[in-house]
């Protein structure tokens, strides 16, 4: 009994030592600043509204606060897990987050905070998780998804252009 008791006390260490520690919130930030030279604050707002309209199902369900004076957008999205590294098991993830978009003339930043992984549920397993990111595997998975959407909304920006000659 004593020796399963002394088993169990080192596996129970060794478990302890195996988890990763949590991110400091700063590292739970991603944050890109997209350079639209030409364009003034008006053009890039009105760009950011379009491009939220086409990447989200509803801009309205996404959008918490709008203010076109100080140009700035707040919202919440979803966006598939972006696997890099270490997928298995991984399949249906999705990451939500806060999305906060800061405009002023000729640049926009894009700021992304508050993530957490929804993972679907699993047959006799467990339910529906929703979980905050705080190992920084996910985070090296996560962070280049959501560089490539601030990526889309620069492009998006730019294709917002009115065309006259249709």
């Amino acid at each position: 009994m004593k020796l399963i008791s002394v088993v169990l006390a080192v596996c129970l260490a060794l478990v302890g030592c195996a988890v990763e520690p949590q991110l400091p919130e700063s590292a739970l930030r991603v944050e890109q600043v997209v350079q639209l030279p030409g364009k003034n604050q008006q053009q890039i707002y009105q760009g950011v509204k379009l491009w939220l309209a086409q990447t989200f199902r509803s801009a309205k369900a996404v959008i918490e606060l709008d203010d076109p004076q100080n140009g700035v957008v707040v919202g919440n999205g979803i966006i598939d897990y972006p696997c890099v590294t270490g997928c298995m098991g991984t399949t249906g993830w999705r990451v939500a987050f806060s999305m906060r978009i800061d405009m002023k003339d000729q640049k926009a930043r894009v700021a992304f905070t508050g993530l957490r992984i929804l993972i679907p549920p699993q047959a006799g397993i467990h339910g529906p998780m929703d979980n905050p990111v705080w190992s920084q595997k996910d985070m090296d998975n996560i962070r280049p998804g959501l560089l490539a959407l601030a990526d889309s909304l620069g492009k998006g920006i730019v294709a917002a252009e009115p065309n006259g000659n249709w």
